[in-house]
């Protein structure tokens, strides 16, 4: 006696959900890429997860070569790793956001946010940062000054 067994399942849940992930993923990529901001996260110890173009453009290294690095792998500058290193630092043990301008050693100004990123359970597991490149608008609100002193 020959015996077949057939089994079926509902795939429909499982499409759907995976069809919903992959918009989602479209989305987040679309989002990330047409900023114009340099945008990066970190894990929670400070290893580059994901950075943008924007910001793999600012410091010249492509994405690939910046993800799982940190910030004294990637930047010569010493005094600038231990400022980040600073700011990273404290936005995890304040576990609330921080913003500064920052001005480069090429003369580019910067207006950086860093904020913690909290799992499910709200525990800390890494840090978000957006810095937006606002040299042109510091150099316009510079030379308004002057207009209005003459």
């Amino acid at each position: 006696m020959e015996r077949v067994v057939s089994i079926l399942s509902d795939v429909t849940e499982r499409r759907v959900a995976e069809d919903a992930l992959r918009l989602s993923e479209a989305n987040y990529r679309t989002l990330m890429e047409s900023l114009d901001a340099a945008v990066v996260l970190k894990d929670a110890d400070c290893r580059y997860v994901v950075v943008n173009k924007g910001f793999s453009d600012s410091v010249g290294l492509s994405q690939e070569d910046i993800v799982g690095k940190t910030s004294a792998e990637i930047f010569d500058d010493l005094g600038f790793v231990e400022a980040i290193n600073a700011h990273e630092e404290e936005v995890l043990a304040s576990r609330s956001p921080i913003r500064e301008e920052r001005r480069e050693a090429d003369g580019r100004i910067f207006d950086a946010h860093k904020a913690p990123v909290l799992d499910t359970d709200g525990n800390i597991g890494g840090i978000v940062g957006v810095m937006i490149d606002i040299t042109d608008l510091r150099t316009a609100e510079e030379e308004l000054r002057r207009v209005h002193d003459r």
